[in-house]
C-alpha cells in the first residue's frame, strides 16, 4: 500500500515502530503527503520468512515501507539522510518528472541552488 515515486529519506527518531526514518516524497499526484502522514521506513515482525510461514503472505502496512525488523537499524543507517528512494509497481497511471532526464538535473540544480542560498 506503500505509494509509488521517488521519495528523499529525512532524519531518523524512536517511535512505536522503534528507530524510524521520514520519507519525504516528491512526486506530486501520488507521494507528496508522506511527511504529513507520517510514511516512514521501519522495521515490523510481519517482514519475515517466519510470518510467510505462519500466514502465507507477508503482513502489510498502511504504506510505510518496512523491512525485516532484524536489518532494520543497518538499513535505516545506509540510507538515512538524503538519499533518494524509490518506490515502483504495476501502475500505467504513474508518472514523474523525475523520470525525464531534463527535468530531473532541473530539479536536482534547483534544490543544490536552494540548499547553498539557504545552508
Amino acid at each position: 500500500m506503500s505509494s509509488l515515486g521517488f521519495y528523499v529519506t529525512e532524519s531518523t527518531y524512536y517511535g512505536k515502530h522503534g528507530r524510524s526514518l521520514r520519507l519525504n516524497g516528491m512526486d506530486e499526484e501520488f507521494n507528496s503527503n508522506a511527511l504529513a502522514r507520517s510514511i516512514i521506513v521501519h522495521g515490523a515482525d510481519y517482514v519475515s520468512e517466519t510470518f510467510v510461514k505462519q500466514h502465507g503472505r507477508l503482513g502489510r502496512s498502511l504504506g510505510c515501507p518496512s523491512v525485516p525488523r532484524e536489518i532494520s537499524g543497518e538499513v535505516i543507517d545506509v540510507i538515512k539522510d538524503k538519499t533518494v528512494f524509490y518506490i515502483h509497481g504495476d501502475d500505467n497511471q504513474y508518472a514523474s518528472d523525475y523520470l525525464n532526464d531534463a527535468a530531473a538535473v532541473e530539479a536536482y540544480a534547483a534544490a543544490a541552488l536552494l540548499g547553498a542560498t539557504h545552508g
